[in-house]
């Protein structure tokens, strides 16, 4: 989204060393995905790709999901994609 003129993006997590940042987006579900749902690599490739303008270092994702009935969790990693990343941007 816009705010103000710029481009903004809520994020649920982000850890920052000093050789990378990883962006952790996390999603409750009634049942555990085989993979990332489209629309959610999409987001965090879209919050990877302000990261990447703003920071001089890697940036890595994860799509994190928990089962609201179960309490299991499932974890998908997700590379920066400058093309995906374009689409989502």
């Amino acid at each position: 989204r816009v705010a103000d003129g710029f481009k903004v993006a809520n994020l649920d997590l982000c850890f920052e060393s000093s050789k990378e940042c990883v962006v952790i987006e996390i999603k409750s579900t009634n049942s555990l995905p085989d993979e990332a749902y489209e629309n959610h690599i999409l987001q965090i490739q879209y919050q990877m790709a302000l990261l990447k303008k703003n920071k001089n270092k890697p940036v890595r994702g994860i799509v994190l999901y928990g089962n609201l009935n179960t309490g299991e969790m499932k974890d998908f990693d997700v590379a920066y994609n400058r093309e995906l990343a374009k689409v989502a941007y």
